[in-house]
């Protein structure tokens, strides 16, 4: 490339290698040789200099189990040390995280600290809620007898708020995702590599369904209830953390009509505007089952459908969704894989 880019600038038979420019990637170089910037500031404008290659970290925490954080460790750090050249910058960015606040740096340590520290970052199996998540358990909880409502998914009969969570998360990961891409892109130029620990998602269609089971909220109050307005003054509240069951089943129409699918294809279109290039990773490697054995999950009410196949189709779905982002962005996507350090 660098022959050919000379050529170009001398002849201008090839106008469009003008633009090129040689970067040498050096070898491995221990810690000890590299310097961190000693700002935010100074790393963001490191990070805009074609000259330095960009990788970023992104951990999906809600798409990453106990296991698979856990398998991410050593991997992780065992690539960046192989692949980061001294002018090369990293940054590590979560789910949790504005983008904004992304640090760029060049030591691996303090990376290898954390992930050794808080290795079970990874929150997709566990029961633990936000204070948001618990409002969408109450509200999907018959008012009579508590029990939790349930409703179909694919093959099987779920609990509705599981179904829920699940779509709710999603939907904060691509809106996280999408706003990360355009802070890339707004203060870099040339290519920035996004690897993506995750173990995929769903796409969710909408799935009008969803809304029958919630026919039981004819016993919670038809009006709003009062509650506390930003300032401290007191109106009628208009979000499930006010009380407020219209609300709530607004939350739940809105979860019922995702189109994750479309809106996914178009994050993969502005990442390739962007010159973000995805690199997605699932971490659990190669699984067949899309739950935990301990998930309250019934067989559905048609017996045909065979719960092991959905289960497949539910692994082979978050797979491909990785595979495309990957592909049409000009990354490698690892999935199905054991071997993390290969």
């Amino acid at each position: 490339i660098r022959d050919v880019a000379v050529t170009g600038v001398q002849t201008c038979a090839l106008p469009i290698f003008e633009h090129l420019e040689f970067v040498d990637v050096l070898p491995f170089t221990p810690d000890a040789e590299k310097r961190d910037p000693n700002t935010q500031e100074e790393g963001n404008t490191l990070a805009a200099d074609p000259k330095n290659r960009v990788f970023v970290v992104y951990l999906d925490i809600p798409h990453v189990s106990y296991e698979g954080a856990y398998r991410t460790r050593q991997p992780l750090v065992t690539a960046l040390n192989r692949i980061l050249a001294p002018n090369d910058l990293f940054g590590v960015m979560t789910t949790d995280m504005r983008p904004r606040d992304l640090v760029f740096g060049r030591k691996v340590l303090t990376t290898e600290d954390m992930l050794s520290r808080y290795w079970f970052w990874g929150r997709r199996d566990t029961i633990l809620r936000t204070p948001e998540e618990q409002v969408l358990e109450f509200c999907t909880r018959n008012p009579q007898t508590g029990d939790p409502l349930r409703a179909r998914d694919g093959a099987a009969d779920r609990p509705l708020v599981d179904i829920l969570l699940e779509r709710q998360r999603e939907d904060k990961v691509l809106t996280h995702l999408e706003s990360v891409v355009d802070y890339l892109g707004m203060i870099r130029e040339t290519r920035t590599s996004l690897l993506v620990f995750t173990e995929g998602w769903v796409l969710f269609e909408p799935d009008p369904a969803l809304l029958v089971p919630m026919q039981n909220l004819a016993g919670y109050p038809k009006t709003p209830a009062m509650g506390t307005m930003p300032g401290g003054r007191v109106g009628i509240a208009t979000t499930p953390q006010q009380g407020s069951a219209s609300a709530c089943l607004t939350e739940v129409r809105r979860l019922s009509e995702l189109s994750d699918g479309a809106r996914y294809r178009a994050l993969i279109q502005r990442a390739a505007r962007a010159n973000v290039v995805f690199y997605p990773v699932n971490p659990l490697g190669l699984t067949v089952f899309d739950f935990p054995i301990n998930a309250d999950i019934a067989l559905g009410p048609d017996p045909r459908q065979s719960m092991l196949m959905w289960n497949i189709d539910r692994v082979r779905g978050r797979e491909d969704a990785l595979r495309e982002a990957a592909s049409n962005t000009g990354g490698i996507a690892v999935v199905s894989n054991n071997k993390l350090e290969v």
